[in-house]
Formats: C-alpha cells, sequence, structure tokens
C-alpha cells in the first residue's frame, strides 16, 4: 500500500520529470508516430512550461499514462522492499533506537532497494515509454508486446545496472537521512505521522537531488529505442551504457543537461517519500495494534 500510494499520487509529477529528461539535442528530420505525432522533436523547457504543453496539447489525463504500469510493479516491488528493510535492521542491528546507526540504515537502504528494483525495473521501462511525447504504444500490454517482438527481452533489463548504480546510492542516504531525522523528530516508540512525513520529505528531496544525473542517464537509456516501434530513427548514435550515455549528454547538452528534471524528481520524491513512509509507519501501527487485540 506504501509503494502504490506513493507512486500513483506523485505520477503527474514524476510524467514531467520524464518529458523534461528525455529532449533528444541531436535528433535529424522527422522521426515517425502513431496518430501524427512527433517523436524526438525539442519541446517546451521548464517545468511549467512541460506540464502546460502536455495539459494543453494532450489532455490532462496524459499525465497519468503509463499509471498502470507503476501500479502493478510497485505493491510487489514495495512489499519484499518493507519486508527487506525490516529483516535487515535487525540482521545490522539499526532497529535499536538507544543507538545511532546511519551506516546501518544505509547498508539496510542499499540491500532493500536491490531486491525491489530488480522486480520493478521492467514495469518502469514501460511506463516511461508510455509517459513520453508521441509514445506509439496503445497501453501497457501493447508496449510488453512490441518491446519483446522488436527488441527481445533484455530491453526490459537494459537500464536495471544503470538504476542500481541510481539507487543503491540513493537508497543508502535517504535510509540514513529519514533514520537521522526520525531520532531528531521523534523521542519514543509511539506512532507520529507528522514527524514520519517530515523525515520522510527531507530525505526524499535530498537523496533525490544528489542522483539526479544517474536518473538521467537511466531514463535516456530506458526511451532510446521508442522509434523502434514504428521503424523512426531517434539517433544516429543511441546510447550504449552508462558512462558513455553520461559522455554524450555532457558532449551535447553541458553539465546542465545531467540535471534535467531535477525540480520535479525531488517534488516527486519529497512528497512521496512523505506519503511511503506515513503509510508504511500508520499501517504498520495499526497492525501491530490488532495483533495485540
Amino acid at each position: 500500500m506504501a509503494g502504490i500510494a506513493e507512486h500513483v499520487v506523485m505520477f503527474p509529477v514524476d510524467t514531467i520529470k520524464t518529458r523534461m529528461q528525455v529532449t533528444v539535442a541531436a535528433v535529424e528530420g522527422v522521426a515517425g508516430s502513431a496518430g501524427g505525432a512527433t517523436v524526438g522533436i525539442r519541446g517546451p523547457t521548464g517545468m511549467v512550461g512541460v506540464a502546460r504543453s502536455i495539459v494543453v496539447n494532450e489532455g490532462v489525463m496524459r499525465l497519468l499514462r503509463g499509471a498502470q504500469s507503476v501500479a502493478l510493479g510497485a505493491g510487489p516491488a514495495h512489499a519484499l522492499y518493507f519486508a527487506t528493510y525490516e529483516k535487515m535492521r535487525k540482521v545490522l542491528g539499526g532497529d535499536n533506537r538507544d543507538e545511532h546507526t546511519p551506516l546501518a540504515a544505509a547498508a539496510t537502504g542499499a540491500v532493500a532497494t536491490t531486491v525491489c528494483d530488480t522486480i520493478m525495473t521492467p514495469f518502469d521501462v514501460m511506463k516511461q515509454r508510455l509517459q513520453i511525447s508521441g509514445s506509439p504504444y496503445r497501453g501497457v500490454v501493447d508496449c510488453a508486446r512490441t518491446m519483446l517482438r522488436v527488441e527481445g527481452f533484455a530491453a526490459f533489463f537494459r537500464s536495471l545496472p544503470t538504476t542500481l548504480v541510481m539507487n543503491v546510492p540513493y537508497a543508502g542516504f535517504h535510509f540514513a537521512a529519514y533514520e537521522s531525522l526520525s531520532r531528531v523528530l521523534i523521542s519514543d516508540n509511539d506512532h507520529h505521522p507528522l514527524a514520519n512525513s517530515l523525515a520522510g520529505a527531507g530525505a526524499g528531496a535530498s537523496a533525490a537531488a544528489l542522483t539526479t544525473p544517474l536518473d538521467v542517464v537511466k531514463t535516456r537509456l530506458q526511451t532510446q529505442d521508442i522509434g523502434a516501434a514504428t521503424g523512426a530513427a531517434i539517433r544516429k548514435v543511441p546510447y550504449r551504457g552508462m558512462v558513455q550515455t553520461a559522455r554524450t549528454i555532457v558532449a551535447e547538452e553541458g553539465l546542465r543537461g545531467l540535471f534535467a528534471g531535477m525540480v520535479p524528481r525531488m517534488l516527486f520524491f519529497a512528497p512521496g517519500a512523505a506519503i511511503a513512509w506515513t503509510t508504511y509507519e500508520t499501517l504498520k501501527h495499526l497492525t501491530r495494534h490488532w495483533a495485540s487485540e
């Protein structure tokens, strides 16, 4: 419930972030698409400009396109995420409130996100392909079938190494920050939703800002073959890996290109983390209460 709540509620902001990150700098000619919409053409910049363009040209519901994919994956992925989190806290001693153990919290987050991302990556790939402008896919099922037919099964996991390189440090910093902020804001073992929310927001925003460059690289890798569904050539030279993609972005767009979408990313993760942690801690508190009755 925590994972689904986080991703679905904040999905429109994630769509805007994805659009900002998929600006293609080296497009030549016209890329084909379904319904006559163009793919890969430089559009408006800035969070407000991108949001306005989507709503005006494609309708407000376009902001939610791909939400089904992330909702399908978020449930089981985050179930294992939080289960791993709780187990690793006990193994590493991070559940002892008498001691401040940020390193144990960071290690806990790293292990938990590795488990979660392995499950979530294929759904995230489809989600981002459905989010971008001129997406040729009719929905989640069509996207999955087309990717399997045109690119093969490996396409669903192409960005997993980059995702882990990004999310392991993100989760490590996030969990360490959350545990630390929680200790400052909460002095007992009682339930404090507002404190959970504030700690989650602070941890999510700071971790998101630090890992934006890796998120940009991941997004480019996951969406570069969008034209394959229609035979359109998006780039002459595709992105071939994490390092090569980062170098290409810097060469073509400068360092600013690696921080595209940072503000909406922070605006996604701050309330998203607040929602996730508050939902999780509340449900954990309730289940313990019900179990004791």
